[in-house]
């Protein structure tokens, strides 16, 4: 601070004006206070929360195969479908995890409950249409999990219609027209009965929800990539 001229401090005592020294800290560069703020802040220790990882619970396959069964409202294609699911070669390929997937472990169910979803969705008829065609689609998919368990000269065709058709003929006597109409979705019907846009419409919706799903174009093991979500 400049000083002051012997006139200047008689008229300051004379009215009672006291100058104060300016503060050192306003006249700082910009530098050197970017400098004591950093030492400040390296000065102060940082306190770090302890992060527990959150365990991560397996899935239980047959979980998602009740939860796959109790998804359809209608008690006669529930039964129908819970009997298809309880035969032991199908709940074994079911909930049996996918190869080839390092990165991302998936069950066939949970490939043909996505299907089925899929198929449900976009299917623009009633309810019972729409629990029909989820019920044909997973029926339908289990020809492509099931192929690489057929040995010989079986065909799977035949092969997962022997495991369905004891719980065929009891929803044929339950709810025939439900059977009729699941049969002709899985292309077991009679060829008369076959109608020229309904039916095939039902099944080319199973066989892109299938595709959609991560199954291949010729219904066979899942594609080695995670299941959509």
């Amino acid at each position: 601070m400049k000083k002051l001229s012997p006139r200047l401090q008689a008229l300051l005592q004379q009215y009672g004006v006291t100058l104060r020294q300016p503060d050192e800290r306003h006249d700082e560069p910009a530098s050197a206070k970017v400098r004591n703020k950093t030492s400040a802040q390296e000065a102060t220790p940082l306190v770090r929360a302890e992060v527990t990882p959150i365990p991560v619970k397996p899935v239980d396959p047959l979980v998602i195969v009740r939860d796959t069964v109790m998804t359809v409202r209608d008690s006669d294609l529930r039964d129908f479908l819970q009997a298809v699911v309880s035969e032991p070669e199908i709940r074994q390929v079911l909930t049996t995890p996918g190869k080839g997937q390092d990165y991302c472990q998936r069950y066939a169910i949970e490939y043909l409950r996505r299907a089925a979803g899929l198929a449900s969705f976009w299917c623009v008829q009633g309810r019972l249409e729409r629990e029909v065609i989820y019920t044909a689609t997973l029926v339908r998919g289990l020809h492509g999990v099931l192929a690489p368990c057929v040995v010989g000269g079986a065909s799977v065709e035949d092969v997962v219609f022997t495991i369905v058709r004891p719980a065929l003929h009891r929803l044929d006597d339950c709810a025939p027209h439900l059977s009729g109409l699941l049969r002709l979705s899985l292309g077991w019907g009679n060829a008369d009965e076959i109608d020229d846009s309904y039916i095939p419409a039902q099944q080319q919706t199973i066989r892109l929800a299938l595709q959609r799903a991560g199954l291949l174009k010729d219904l066979g093991l899942p594609v080695n990539r995670p299941l959509p979500n």
